[in-house]
């Protein structure tokens, strides 16, 4: 019995491992795909899988660009890895406001395909 919960624990272990980590990586690493990203196709794509969460930012507060603060739960939001109001380089820092344009107009895909009798009152100036 101890050995097969000794394997089922390797097992466990491993394959979370396994997944990508962003342990490591900085912030221009994480954010490198942001540059050629399309936040139309990838609404759309979100959207085909009923994933209906925003893409949010970590800057002072972590938050979904775009929309007003009173329309969204933190489990609506998928954050961007590598976002921070603590830029690592100049380069970073510009990735970092790209990827809260990206999020802005993802966001307000989002919500006008998903509730868009609230695209008025809950989007953020």
């Amino acid at each position: 019995m101890t050995i097969q919960l000794t394997l089922a624990l390797i097992l466990v272990l491993s394959s979370s491992c396994s997944s990508t980590s962003n342990v490591g990586k900085s912030g221009v690493e994480l954010l490198s795909w942001i540059s050629s990203a399309d936040p139309e196709q990838d609404a759309m794509k979100a959207l085909a899988v009923r994933d209906h969460r925003f893409r949010g930012v970590h800057m002072f507060s972590s938050y979904p660009p775009g929309i007003a603060p009173d329309c969204f739960k933190i489990s609506d939001i998928n954050f961007i890895a590598g976002t921070s109001d603590s830029f690592q380089s100049e380069e970073h820092g510009k990735l970092v406001l790209q990827a809260i344009d990206y999020a802005k107009t993802y966001n307000h895909l989002i919500l006008g395909k998903v509730a868009p009798d609230r695209f008025t009152e809950c989007t953020a100036k």
